[in-house]
């Protein structure tokens, strides 16, 4: 679901990326729904572009449409062993070379089907679709049998395997199969009512579930309770992707909340990591880097050794920044006076474009100065170091 809701600003905090670069990859699509990585193979599906390849982290791409329906929207990507699975417009595709030949496997699915969401393990492969419900295949795709029993919405945009249990997101929660999908129950203790769970991904025992305007929600008893975990976070965020790489876990914002956000500590907190670049539809990590699928922008690479391993600082200041959307000035308003402060204001490309220094005081003004309407972020330092970061945007 594409929707656009209201940000006036967002107070990050605790990791330095002020010299690490998001960086724009070559890939030949201005929206990216989809990502999934096997080893040094880099797939990203797109809306109206098909399928890309990339074999060398991202550097290169090639397309891998023979066989898929023309001008193709991918909407979902699953990888179990030499197999991908596809999800589109027009139901399930499976790869097993590569990408480079697609063939339909749609047999059990209604007619031309939009697939939103994919799951796999072994051999049994998940769809959740718009409409239709969740479908289960036992055998790769060859045969699927709608699941539905107690399902309580047939859109379905996030599917996760963990053991036994299979989680869905929908426009009306979580809910939960502990047998394959034979019986669906609510698990919403906690959720926001009738919250829409737009993502979903697992830590070990912790399922965190992203939804439309209400943020994430973290549950480590098997969805039967969930708690809240936007500590960082823009207010009322919505959050259209997640993944995790080691024990840090990732999400993606819309186009006005938008930006990509990382928690080592299970979402007890959420440092911004410098991305601005319309809605984040898909994240995944590979050995070396995390991949961001935007729309629009195209993809986008962050070097998680930029990231990981850096040590959490913080001061506990709380700002409010007074107004925000502004024109020409905005006042920057902290909980305590700064001594020998500096404000480093950053471009979406995490580029510094401007320098406040020697700053003391509760209060700072920011001016425009040549800066071009449109999203920046700061980072604020003082004597004993970091202090937090947020973001601001120009009219």
């Amino acid at each position: 679901m594409r929707k656009i809701i209201v940000l006036l600003f967002v107070f990050a905090s605790f990791i330095n990326f002020a010299n690490a670069q998001w960086q724009l990859t070559s890939l030949n699509s201005n929206d990216v729904n989809a990502i999934a990585i096997n080893g040094n193979k880099i797939f990203a599906g797109t809306f109206g572009d098909g399928m890309f390849l990339s074999t060398n982290n991202g550097d290169n791409w090639t397309t891998v449409n023979t066989g898929l329906t023309s001008n193709s929207t991918v909407n979902a990507l699953a990888i179990s062993g030499i197999n991908i699975f596809a999800g589109t417009y027009t139901g399930v595709f499976l790869s097993s070379n590569n990408g480079q030949l697609w063939t339909p496997v749609n047999n059990g699915l209604p007619a031309n089907t939009n697939v939103l969401s994919l799951a796999a393990k072994g051999d049994t492969i998940l769809a959740g679709t718009i409409y239709d419900g969740v479908f289960l295949s036992p055998n790769n795709g060859q045969f699927w049998s709608a699941i539905n029993t107690g399902l309580g919405s047939t859109d379905v945009q996030a599917l996760i395997i963990n053991g036994n249990n299979i989680f869905a997101g929908t426009p009306y929660g979580v809910y939960l199969s502990t047998n394959n999908g034979n019986g669906w129950i609510a698990v919403n203790n906690g959720l926001p009512a009738n919250a829409d769970v737009l993502s979903l991904t697992i830590n070990e025992s912790n399922i965190f579930a992203g939804t439309d305007t209400y943020g994430v929600y973290l549950s480590s008893d098997s969805g039967n309770s969930w708690t809240a975990v936007n500590n960082g976070l823009p207010t009322n965020a919505t959050v259209l992707s997640l993944t995790k790489s080691g024990n840090n876990i990732f999400l993606g914002g819309d186009a006005v909340n938008s930006g990509v956000y990382m928690s080592s500590n299970n979402g007890s907190s959420w440092t911004f990591t410098g991305l601005i670049v319309g809605n984040i539809w898909s994240l995944a990590a590979s050995d070396s880097s995390i991949f961001a699928g935007t729309e629009p922008g195209g993809l986008w690479m962050f070097p998680l050794s930029e990231i990981v391993g850096n040590k959490e600082i913080g001061n506990n200041y709380d700002f409010t920044i007074i107004p925000n959307p502004f024109t020409n000035s905005s006042i920057l308003k902290l909980s305590k006076p700064l001594q020998n402060a500096t404000l480093t204001i950053y471009n979406i490309l995490g580029n510094e474009v401007n320098r406040l220094q020697n700053l003391k005081g509760s209060e700072i003004q920011i001016t425009r100065k040549d800066l071009k309407s449109g999203m920046y972020f700061f980072r604020l330092m003082d004597k004993n170091g970091f202090v937090g970061n947020g973001k601001l945007l120009i009219e």
